[in-house]
């Protein structure tokens, strides 16, 4: 039987043991959506994926469908998030956006939605070190979910979408991104408020 074998980036959302000797991760891939892989054999103190696998990155993965799951065949972390107590926050309480059937809204949402993941993470370490009073950087995380969380609400259909060009979000500085997302303050309260969050 031959198996094609697909390879895609994703952000580790998280990763739980599962078998004896396996990992499941919990990704999110501009591909696939959310999804889950097995890691067969990764415990083993001699596999050689074991190393590669982090919580928290930015990683590029070889996988093949499986008949639940996609199975891991090959894995390359990219960039780690790991250090960034705020990152691994916002990461935690944003998994729960996801559907496992995220693709049902299309290949470009999935791609859409993992740029911006990519995109919040990276502002975020930008004000980390940037900010310098730990007040303002709270309140600025906490909008900073906020407009994560009203914008990928909006691309799944349960509320108004928020007029963006996420190509564009890429593009810039972090700086610009923060003070371009700091001038919608207001549209963001207001969406936020018709979904009742």
């Amino acid at each position: 039987m031959a198996y094609s074998i697909y390879q895609t980036d994703c952000v580790v959302l998280g990763i739980r043991e599962t078998q004896e000797h396996d990992l499941m991760l919990r990704v999110f891939s501009p591909v696939f959506g959310y999804i889950r892989i097995i890691a067969k054999g990764t415990r083993k103190s001699t596999s050689k994926l074991r190393a590669n696998i982090q919580e928290y990155s930015i990683s590029h993965v070889s996988i093949v469908k499986g008949k639940d799951f996609f199975i891991l065949t090959d894995i390359r972390n990219t960039f780690s998030f790991i250090q960034s107590r705020s990152v691994v926050n916002f990461l935690k309480r944003t998994e729960g956006l996801f559907f496992d059937d995220e693709n049902d809204h299309g290949a470009q949402t999935s791609e859409d939605i993992y740029n911006m993941l990519r995109t919040m993470c990276k502002l975020i370490v930008w004000m980390v070190a940037e900010k310098k009073d730990k007040g303002t950087l709270t309140e600025d995380i906490v909008y900073i979910e906020d407009f994560f969380i009203v914008y990928i609400k909006g691309l799944q259909g349960f509320g108004e979408k928020i007029q963006l060009d996420v190509k564009k979000c890429i593009d810039v500085s972090s700086q610009e991104l923060y003070e371009s997302m700091c001038q919608r303050k207001d549209e963001v309260f207001e969406l936020k408020t018709k979904l009742a969050l």
